[in-house]
């Protein structure tokens, strides 16, 4: 019995004719007829991770060399108050603009797979819920680490963001710095590159820890480590859940504010017990 024939599949075409199928008719020169070609949004990779974190090092070290060229220690009190929030902005900008140049146009880096896609619903609220929730922790867990280790109580903190003592001046400077600019740059550095990159190599918690701890040593601050790990692995679960930046960049800007808040109202009890112009202090 004789077979009969059937046409030959597509996938069995010759290549020459199966592109020429995929092309559209020729009505025009072949720069308007071929798509141009674009670069497939990345993940971060190991290079990105180093690099975002040299950057951040780098950007810190910056800060320090800088505030000593220009003796912030040393500032009368409007002159600190305008230079250390100057200072500090000059390192969230360096940090930008090495993410944006060299991270997202040069290595073409996904917005959308760090964070930063379309917010999600009730971000700020759950945002700021979790950051004002991680404030008595910390504090508790500084309590302990200064009790139980005998580490220095001082801040170091308090000294670079009110080098002069407590000033109306410098808390409307550095409040939204520390609570909009910088939480925004440290999410994109902590729980977006280096999370994103974890994330894809290691199971949730251990990502979370890692990552973690990393963002607690980068800040070079060491007694004050266990309060940053507890504050970074809690942006990780946050990050996790939400699978967005948003909520963290809410939290961690939450968490500064309050804790700036309490720095600076503190400092002012100190300074009007010692008779200090009530000028100076909030």
């Amino acid at each position: 019995m004789g077979s009969i024939s059937s046409p030959m599949p597509s996938s069995r075409l010759p290549q020459r004719q199966l592109d020429h199928e995929r092309l559209p008719p020729d009505d025009g020169p072949a720069s308007d007829r071929l798509p141009k070609p674009q670069r497939p949004a990345a993940r971060p990779d190991l290079i990105d991770v180093l690099v975002t974190v040299a950057c951040f090092l780098g950007a810190g070290y910056l800060v320090i060399v800088v505030a000593g060229a220009l003796g912030l220690a040393s500032a009368g009190g409007r002159a600190s108050a305008v230079l250390v929030p100057l200072v500090l902005a000059s390192q969230a900008a360096v940090f930008l603009a090495v993410f944006m140049v060299v991270l997202w146009h040069g290595r073409g880096l996904s917005l959308r797979l760090l964070g930063l896609g379309p917010m999600p619903p009730g971000w700020l609220k759950r945002g700021i819920l979790w950051g004002v929730g991680a404030v008595l922790p910390a504090i508790a867990v500084n309590a302990v680490t200064f009790v139980l280790f005998g580490v220095d109580q001082t801040n170091p903190q308090v000294e670079m963001l009110a080098p002069a003592g407590p000033s109306l001046w410098g808390f409307l400077l550095v409040l939204p710095l520390v609570s909009i600019l910088v939480p925004f740059v440290e999410e994109v550095a902590f729980r977006g590159v280096l999370y994103g990159w974890l994330r894809h190599h290691l199971k949730p918690g251990l990502a979370m820890a890692v990552s973690a701890a990393v963002f607690s040593v980068a800040h070079g601050i060491p007694q004050l480590i266990p309060a940053l790990l507890l504050v970074g692995l809690l942006l990780a679960r946050l990050r996790e859940l939400e699978d967005s930046l948003w909520p963290c960049v809410a939290m961690h800007g939450a968490f500064n504010a309050v804790m700036t808040m309490i720095m600076f109202a503190a400092l002012s009890v100190g300074a009007d017990s010692m008779g200090t112009d009530p000028t100076q202090a909030l």
